[in-house]
């Protein structure tokens, strides 16, 4: 193995990505508060270890969808692939996207108004791996595993940025 680096990134949460994480956690809470206290007045005490057990199954319901608006993107750089994976609550790893770096076209910054005509012309397949902290993103456009062009945007660090410069002297900006 030539080159290896791996970048992980914790995305920050936009405020739409705040409210909906606790609307989806409140939800499951409240109609469990409400089955509970409808089974309570119904003075049946069978139903009322049935609504207990329910407020438990929701409330450890609820917990799992809290944790997973905890998300991390990690970049890996094998070699002549660079891939990238969701991580869910720093346990559930998914694969995204994989791109041949021989085969791509551009790797620029986002906000570089002389090269970033590719990015907003782009129409095919997109993806945003960036933590929404900083303006520093780059964006490349390069083919998929499956042979798909693909545009993603993400947030390299100075190991990553100098092997792009050093690899692909014509293609990084």
């Amino acid at each position: 193995m030539d080159k290896f680096i791996e970048i992980v990134v914790a995305r920050k949460n936009n405020f739409a990505d705040t409210v909906l994480c606790y609307f989806c956690s409140l939800l499951p809470l409240v109609i469990g508060s409400y089955v509970a206290i409808l089974f309570y007045s119904s003075g049946n005490s069978m139903f009322l270890a049935l609504s207990v057990i329910l407020v438990a199954v929701l409330l450890y319901f609820s917990y799992k969808i809290y944790c997973s608006f905890n998300i991390e993107w990690e970049y890996t750089l094998v070699d002549n692939e660079l891939r990238f994976s969701k991580i869910i609550n720093k346990t559930k790893r998914r694969d995204i996207v994989t791109l041949n770096l021989s085969k791509s076209e551009i790797i620029a910054k986002t906000c570089d108004a002389e090269h970033n005509r590719p990015y907003k012309t782009f129409s095919g397949a997109k993806y945003n791996f960036t933590s929404q902290k900083t303006k520093d993103v780059y964006y490349i456009i390069s083919a998929t595993e499956k042979g798909t062009r693909a545009l993603v945007s993400f947030e390299p660090d100075e190991r990553m940025l100098q092997n792009f410069s050093q690899t692909f002297h014509s293609k990084f900006f």
